[in-house]
């Protein structure tokens, strides 16, 4: 959503020449999306970060504790690693800069309905460069108690591959994919594949399938 009509009604048309995407409603600000939500809950919300009346962090916060299952992207100017790293911890599961070509716009859209997430190479580049500082102390984090097989699937979620991929690796089944994932969240007390995987790389699972603990 953005308060620019032009820019709404562009993203309107390219979404509408895609067959498996429908466009069912936009909203100027943050009031009238909380509103729109209320009427017809779509699968994916793509939202402007500077939108009037309620910012895309506030947006997020909210949307993630009213619908948690609503996918969100966010579309905007900033590349803030502050910014980018709140969005991703409320629960954003895509960051495209506005610039972005229109067809990484789709492929945001059609990888986060999937349950992956989706973050541009510079923003993800921001945000390694912020997890390879030197670490604050580990005093007061809480036990997480993954089990071996949890913290393989952990670790190749790290690696950004989506459950098809993570069944295939691991010669499990779908289901056992999601139950293990499920697991993870609530051991971890996460709200979604993103942060699961912001907290994996923090401890150094994103070029390995497991790792010591903690």
């Amino acid at each position: 959503m953005d308060d620019h009509t032009i820019l709404r009604e562009g993203l309107r048309s390219l979404l509408a020449r895609e067959q498996d995407i429908e466009v069912i409603g936009e909203a100027a600000n943050g009031a009238q999306l909380m509103d729109l939500l209320q009427n017809r809950l779509p699968d994916v919300v793509v939202l402007d970060y500077g939108m009037p009346y309620m910012d895309g962090l506030a947006a997020t916060r909210k949307i993630r504790t009213l619908y948690p299952r609503l996918k969100i992207v966010i579309l905007t100017n900033y590349d803030d690693e502050e910014i980018v790293v709140g969005l991703l911890e409320a629960g954003a599961a895509g960051y495209l800069l506005k610039d972005s070509a229109s067809r990484e716009l789709v492929q945001a859209i059609r990888t986060v309905h999937q349950g992956s997430s989706l973050l541009q190479p510079q923003i993800t580049q921001k945000i390694l460069a912020r997890l390879n500082r030197p670490p604050a102390p580990a005093e007061g984090l809480p036990p997480n108690g993954l089990t071996d097989r949890e913290w393989e699937v952990l670790g190749l979620v790290a690696r950004g591959l989506d459950n098809k991929e993570i069944a295939k690796n691991l010669f499990i089944s779908l289901r056992t994919v999601q139950n293990h994932l499920n697991n993870i969240y609530a051991k971890l007390n996460v709200r979604g594949r993103t942060e699961a995987a912001l907290f994996a790389v923090q401890r150094g699972l994103g070029g390995q399938s497991s790792a010591p603990r903690p």
